[in-house]
């Protein structure tokens, strides 16, 4: 309110109001205007505009398929009416909500972990609960007997009818709204799950809401506003209610429209608080302590204050101050000026309001530890100094943020295009040049050099799958980058390389070249391989593919989501495209004739998994990025696990993005404009992937995060499970080279040389005790891990390997080569902990970093004149 009383555009303020506000007030005041004034008070900087990358339909590219059977949109991916599809409308596939709408999971698998709840969607109500963590290695769970459940009562609904849903009827970065209609037409209920709401909201439309829970209340369990009250069928009026419950003893708040009647049944299972006619308005859903008494029945697994209670009281006014008002969308900008390493965030929600609340008091949000960094000091030290919240889970434990807008800022990688962040190291330079171009070999085919590399027969006519191809496309890609460092463009030999990368990864792109061509799946809106029955007559003939291209729905992808990794089914896309778009970048650099040529093809496979425009009609928004975590989910629409989304390799996650911004680099060449887009959306999603995996996969001694892992590194991460396990193996070498790959500059913001140094001792013993880390090609990942550490070190391991080290064969390394490896050595810093470069600092990053430092922004001459009046 104190806003109010102040003009930030004109910088006009009433300081008295200071003099009277108490510390809290001010520490309130503080935290709201630190987390929601907007960076565009920044002279000439306009927040991101987030336009469509091409406005060219991929079907004038590829040839355009339907999806039929399980592979096809399920029915909840409608429109509120349920009379219709989206798929005239890009729909999501890796989103942190998509267990729900794949069709197998509609019974247990179908949780949607909204944070903090898990959520359920059925037929005539949402079921919420809190998940918890067990003794067993970093896996939270939660009991659906403990769920509070939230809906409709059919029998005095929709004249008796049962309802049509859940559907899924809008979604953007941070929710998704779950809507249900009545069978004659018409909304009955709409459910906006936002993420890192602290509340589930349902809103009702002339529909009897019923809340209910198989358990029963405590003695004296049910409150109207604070006063106890008896569950016997007796009318209760009030704004909010209470219910504490016996066997999970969780305590919910229930929060309603002012004026509005209900009635409470219980028995020694259950309790029902159903409202006392039909109502158009919305409740509000809330827990409020996880932990009550530590005396219920079933609570020692649960319960973190067992056998003991814990005392939630002030989180709980918290809840009731701010239940007024609720988010029901989110819109996310950002900007980044010209020449600047650092980007600046804004999220904000769409705000609705409870008939007979106050609406004045911003949304209360939650903000868990991967989000505190990104805040300025004034809204950090603000929210950690709030009440201590009932919530935990495998992403740390929440604060509570009141703020109507977050701005979150995060560092970024240098922007010097596709050479390293720092020179070579003179002393390098003979031995790198032996690797490049001889007269040694380099460790992958006899006496070739690395200048040499081509793909395998069958990559380069396209009789293969996009992971491996795409990984050798690279490997050649960075080769010749590496050279042109060594300042070696002006030889032939880079000529010829760069005309080969050229030819091979246009056969790729060309539709009509490749035995495996890329195809526009019109009913999700995504750019997915026909797939590969591979043959070559036992290496007799040229190898080639078995199956049909044409008509496309017999490609033999589209029935298998085991086939190339999953592709078709939208499994590991960033990966994948990742390698083919980071290839497509060097190539045009070098060749922008060529490249201005296929610049709508690599863009299909750009807009595929980093799309940033919710105006492209042909693809979903970042495909796979989760943008309140940062980090991108892997699996696609083939099985909802009932632990959730997962992601293997973040190192493949990272590069992906980087493979963006490399792109834009080289279009910004012959198209500026795009070319800085690109370059700033591939920078962005960088440092928020980069961010994300450092603190979920790196688990240092003073983890905040994971209360039980006592591993120093992540395999898979799912929403519910931490594994130190991946899909090819459990080493500790297998689990942490999948973390490397692949070695490109930016690697070094992820592989921070603390935790490397403490992970590292694990990797090198599991390696030498098991001869297939060196049989499979894991060896050199060991190597890139110690140049991190120590250069020395690394150079020897380097010059330790087999002859064969980076031989096509072996699928561990074939995406690397000896120049890359001693590049990476020879480019490290002095001081490892010099090797921070695009880590955003846990050290605290003012919001003022948004204004010129010499002149005072409007929001800080306010806290300061505030501040000034307090102390005086």
């Amino acid at each position: 309110r104190a806003l109010a009383a102040c003009s930030l555009s004109t910088v006009q303020f009433r300081v008295p109001l200071a003099s009277a506000m108490s510390k809290g007030m001010l520490a309130a005041l503080m935290l709201y205007v630190a987390t929601n004034v907007s960076g565009g008070f920044r002279d000439g900087v306009a927040a991101q505009l987030r336009t469509p990358l091409s406005d060219l339909s991929p079907t004038s590219l590829f040839q355009a398929v339907q999806r039929t059977g399980r592979a096809a949109p399920g029915d909840r991916l409608r429109s509120a009416s349920g009379s219709a599809t989206n798929s005239s409308k890009p729909l999501p596939t890796n989103s942190w909500w998509q267990n729900a709408v794949i069709p197998e999971s509609y019974g247990s698998s179908g949780n949607v972990f909204q944070m903090p709840y898990v959520v359920f969607a059925d037929e005539d109500r949402i079921r919420v609960m809190q998940p918890f963590e067990r003794e067993e290695p970093a896996q939270q769970f939660f009991d659906k007997n403990w769920a509070m459940h939230l809906g409709v009562a059919t029998e005095e609904s929709c004249d008796g009818q049962r309802l049509l849903g859940p559907n899924v009827s809008s979604w953007d970065e941070l929710s998704v709204e779950f809507s249900w209609s009545c069978t004659g037409g018409g909304d009955a209920m709409r459910v906006p799950l936002v993420q890192g709401s602290p509340y589930v909201t349902a809103e009702f439309h002339d529909v009897t809401p019923r809340l209910s829970a198989t358990q029963g209340l405590r003695p004296g369990g049910l409150k109207v506003e604070g006063q106890s009250q008896e569950c016997d069928g007796r009318p209760l009026t009030g704004k909010w209610f209470s219910l504490d419950l016996y066997h999970s003893d969780m305590s919910w708040l229930v929060v309603v429209p002012a004026g509005t009647s209900w009635t409470c049944s219980a028995g020694p299972w259950s309790v029902n608080l159903t409202a006392a006619e039909p109502l158009t308005g919305a409740v509000r859903l809330a827990l409020a302590n996880s932990c009550a008494t530590g005396a219920g029945p079933y609570v020692n697994y649960q319960c973190q204050g067992y056998p003991h209670g814990r005392s939630f009281d002030e989180f709980s006014e918290l809840l009731l101050k701010h239940a007024g008002c609720y988010p029901r969308n989110a819109s996310i900008t950002y900007d980044i000026a010209q020449g600047s390493d650092t980007a600046a965030v804004h999220w904000s929600w769409g705000k609705q309001c409870l008939d007979g609340w106050e609406n004045g008091e911003p949304l209360l949000q939650l903000a868990w530890p991967v989000h505190l960094p990104r805040f300025g000091s004034a809204a950090r030290s603000a929210a950690l100094a709030g009440p201590a919240t009932p919530f935990s889970d495998l992403r740390g434990v929440p604060v509570a943020v009141a703020a109507d807008v977050w701005n979150l800022t995060y560092n970024l990688f240098p922007d010097v295009g596709l050479k390293s962040f720092r020179p070579i190291r003179e002393e390098f330079r003979d031995e790198l040049l032996g690797a490049l171009k001889g007269p040694n070999g380099s460790l992958w085919n006899g006496n070739l050099s690395d200048k040499d590399f081509d793909l395998p027969w069958n990559m380069q006519v396209g009789a293969g799958d996009t992971y491996w191809s795409g990984k050798m496309l690279a490997r050649l890609a960075r080769i010749i980058v590496i050279a042109d460092e060594l300042g070696e463009s002006k030889e032939q030999y880079f000529s010829d390389m760069v005309d080969r990368l050229m030819e091979r990864v246009q056969t790729w792109l060309d539709p009509n070249a490749s035995a495996n061509p890329f195809l526009y799946d019109a009913s999700w809106g995504g750019l997915i391989a026909c797939g590969c029955d591979y043959d070559d007559c036992s290496y007799t003939c040229t190898p080639y593919c078995m199956n049909p291209t044409s008509p496309p729905d017999r490609c033999p992808a589209l029935a298998d989501p085991e086939h190339n990794f999953g592709n078709a089914w939208y499994n590991d896309h960033h990966f994948h495209y990742g390698y083919h778009v980071y290839a497509a970048a060097v190539a045009a650099t070098y060749r922008p004739r060529w490249g201005r040529k296929w610049q709508e093809h690599v863009l299909a496979i750009v807009r595929d998994y980093a799309n940033p425009s919710s105006a492209d009609p042909h693809f979903p928004v970042t495909r796979q990025k989760d943008w309140f975590l940062g980090l991108s989910w892997a699996s696609g629409i083939a099985k909802a696990w009932p632990r959730g989304r997962n992601q293997e390799s973040a190192s493949e996650s990272i590069h992906s993005y980087y493979a963006v911004y490399a792109y834009g680099a080289a279009v910004k060449q012959w198209e500026p404009a795009l070319g800085k887009q690109l370059m700033d959306l591939g920078r962005l999603l960088t440092a928020m992937e980069t961010e994300a995996a450092d603190l979920y996969w790196h688990v240092r001694p003073d983890n905040s995060v994971y209360r039980n892992y006592s591993f120093k590194i992540v395999g898979v991460l799912w929403q519910h499970h931490v594994q130190h396990w991946t899909w090819f193996g459990d080493s500790d070498y297998v689990i942490s080279g999948i973390q490397i790959v692949p070695v490109t500059p930016v690697l070094e913001g992820f592989l921070e040389p603390g935790w490397a140094e403490y992970q590292l001792p694990d990797s090198e013993q599991s390696c030498e005790q098991d001869p297939n880390c060196t049989k499979l090609g894991w060896y050199w990942t060991l190597c890139m891990h110690k140049a991190v550490v120590s250069r020395a070190a690394a150079l020897s391991c380097v010059r330790n390997q087999p002859d064969d080290a980076f031989a096509i064969a072996r699928h561990a390394s074939n995406g690397n080569s000896l120049t890359n490896s001693l590049h990476w050595i020879a480019t490290r810093p002095d001081k490892p902990s010099d090797g921070r470069v695009g880590k955003s600092s846990l050290v605290a990053i003012s919001s003022a970093t948004d204004l010129d430092p010499l002149t005072p922004g409007p929001w800080l001459l306010l806290l300061h004149a505030l501040a000034t009046s307090f102390n005086s």
